[in-house]
């Protein structure tokens, strides 16, 4: 919890920091993800994602964008599945800090690209006894932004961890994200 305030507080002193001439959006969504590595495929795990963004623009159709959110990613076996491995279900929590640019395409359409930083915050298996060591996440991120209305916007990402987030074995998170952005001033 102190890391996740810490977060806040340094979003919110960078905000005020710039003054004027940004844009500040809530973030809702879901992701769908599955970690590489535990022998499981396919992106079962459903999770929640929510946070904000500021973005500032540039110029020539480029802004740079700060964003925050709490994010659920992790692993889920199908029924097929759970004759594989020991356990059926697995949410790795983080609070990731993202740092990307936009580029408008044109009056609809935008493409983002980045690189996050995923503060593990807490694991919640079916399995009692999991006691891996988990570890931070580093991850490029890539996407599209779609205008839906004045104010809100669809958004698609993908990423993928640079470095394993297990100490006990290489596994990497692999999610992709469908959110709204509500962009509040």
């Amino acid at each position: 919890m102190k890391k996740f305030t810490i977060s806040i507080v340094l979003l919110v002193m960078t905000t005020i920091s710039y003054g004027q001439g940004f844009d500040a959006y809530i973030i809702g969504g879901m992701n769908f993800s599955q970690i590489d590595g535990d022998k499981l495929s396919g992106y079962n795990k459903a999770g929640l994602v929510a946070g904000g963004v500021t973005s500032f623009d540039l110029k020539d159709g480029w802004s740079f964008q700060q964003e925050i959110v709490y994010s659920q990613r992790g692993s889920r076996a199908t029924a097929k599945q759970l004759s594989f491995d020991n356990f059926s279900i697995k949410r790795l929590d983080y609070i990731d800090i993202i740092a990307q640019v936009r580029k408008t395409i044109n009056d609809k359409w935008g493409l983002i690209g980045g690189i996050g930083f995923g503060t593990f915050i807490k694991v919640k298996s079916d399995v009692r006894e999991d006691t891996a060591l988990y570890k931070s996440d580093l991850f490029p991120t890539l996407g599209a932004e779609y205008q839906l209305a004045d104010n809100l916007f669809a958004v698609f990402k993908a990423q993928y961890s640079i470095s394993t987030i297990f100490e006990t074995q290489n596994a990497w998170n692999n999610n992709l994200s469908l959110t709204l952005r509500y962009r509040v001033f």
